[in-house]
């Protein structure tokens, strides 16, 4: 090699280590930015809510936002308590078993009493369900420790009154899976109570739930009267029964 090549290669190597520097720079994200970023994980969001409630739009508006930015990091389901029906509207998706299930969460969480609209996230915590602040913080700090057990699931309807669930999952001896037949989303024309004259939107509505506390088997979920399949999604997550503690869940649509 002569000397002119060889002055040209040590003039070449100087700046391609400074280039190489800064790509490694560029593309490798220090430990506090690495930190920051949520790993893959799942949350569980139930929404106690009503439609009796002046207080409930806006959670209901902010569950449905926060389900289009987590996308599949995220299951919120919709649970519409009876309490305030006597408030002048009766909410057509409310049931008492779901106010039943909020009165064991207030149980286990240590709450003096219910209210809605109020977010349990993944069993264990719980917070106003229109604190956006509040919400996003938790659900980011369960997607960071909570990688989510799989739940398998393969659910048909053949005469669109019943929807057959076929499911597979590994559960400890502490553990259930519920199985929940949520509607995707709908409108209701308030005409009474608190919400009067308003427009409600609504998201993943559970209109039937059943418990197996087997990770193999068959449930026969029941369509309402005037719901069709097509509208609804099938969501299943895991549950501590003592605890009540989410650690996995997974949704489908209904063949």
């Amino acid at each position: 090699m002569s000397t002119g090549n060889r002055r040209i290669l040590f003039t070449l190597i100087p700046s391609l280590c400074i280039v190489l520097a800064i790509n490694l720079y560029c593309v490798t994200p220090t430990r506090k930015q690495a930190d920051t970023i949520p790993k893959k994980g799942v949350a569980v969001v139930e929404l106690f809510t009503s439609e009796g409630c002046s207080s409930c739009p806006a959670a209901d508006e902010l569950v449905a936002r926060l389900s289009e930015e987590y996308k599949e990091q995220l299951y919120v389901l919709g649970f519409h308590v009876d309490y305030w029906d006597r408030l002048g509207w009766r909410d057509q998706f409310s049931n008492a078993s779901y106010s039943k299930r909020q009165n064991e969460y207030a149980s286990i969480l240590g709450l003096n009493s219910v209210y809605t609209p109020q977010a349990v996230v993944n069993g264990h915590a719980e917070c106003v369900g229109s604190n956006e602040s509040r919400l996003k913080g938790l659900i980011d700090d369960e997607l960071k420790t909570t990688p989510g057990t799989p739940v398998e699931l393969h659910a048909t309807n053949k005469n669109n009154y019943t929807i057959t669930v076929v499911y597979h999952t590994a559960l400890t001896q502490n553990e259930l899976v519920n199985i929940a037949l949520v509607q995707s989303h709908t409108q209701t024309d308030v005409k009474k109570g608190e919400n009067e004259g308003r427009v409600l939107h609504h998201v993943n509505i559970v209109r039937d739930l059943k418990t197996s506390t087997t990770g193999d088997g068959t449930i026969t979920l029941t369509l309402p009267v005037n719901l069709m399949a097509k509208d609804c999604k099938v969501f299943a997550y895991i549950q501590n029964k003592d605890t009540y503690r989410i650690t996995g869940a997974s949704a489908t649509s209904i063949e």
